[in-house]
């Protein structure tokens, strides 16, 4: 009597190699897909990061650019900087945010610093409060824009630094101009 073996199917070693295979191949997928999903979410952040800057920083413009005069006052004791703009508005630069009229428009901000020249005098001031004055100074100047030849503010963001340079007969557009650092 003769057995008839068929060799239809796999064996044991066969599946055991194939499910090893299939699953080298879907934790291979599941990985990439993470791995895309997170460089998606960083890169969304910083984008929008990077709007909200400019978008701030071209409301500041606008706002320096279309008024007649404003009033700046600066405390060097919590590094406050309060500009009243001839059309009531109202901004603020704090040690770490901006805000515009009470709303905050930026935060994670590591210093800044504004530099006014005018006719008669320059004006600086920003979160690093200067050595030589006492903690109690304050600065209070009231500025028309026809006194004005320059004016410039400094913002610097982690890893970033924007630096806005312009005088007032200039378009808005010709004023931006971005420096990046990185840091070291």
């Amino acid at each position: 009597m003769r057995v008839i073996r068929e060799n239809n199917g796999f064996t044991l070693v066969e599946i055991l190699i194939g499910m090893n295979l299939s699953f080298l191949v879907f934790t291979m997928l599941v990985s990439t897909f993470l791995l895309l999903g997170n460089f998606i979410n960083t890169s969304t952040k910083k984008l929008e990061n990077r709007r909200e800057q400019n978008l701030t920083l071209h409301i500041l413009d606008e706002m320096f650019y279309k008024t007649s005069a404003f009033s700046i006052s600066h405390s060097y004791k919590d590094s406050n900087t309060t500009i009243e703009f001839s059309d009531n508005k109202i901004l603020r630069l704090l040690k770490n945010e901006i805000s515009i009229n009470g709303e905050k428009y930026l935060a994670n901000i590591q210093s800044y610093s504004l530099t006014i020249n005018t006719e008669l005098e320059q004006i600086t001031v920003g979160s690093k409060s200067n050595p030589n004055l006492l903690s109690s100074e304050r600065i209070d100047s009231n500025i028309s824009s026809n006194r004005i030849i320059s004016l410039s503010i400094e913002i610097n963001f982690p890893k970033k630094k924007y630096s806005r340079y312009f005088k007032l007969n200039q378009f808005s557009i010709n004023r931006f101009k971005d420096i990046h650092k990185k840091n070291a």
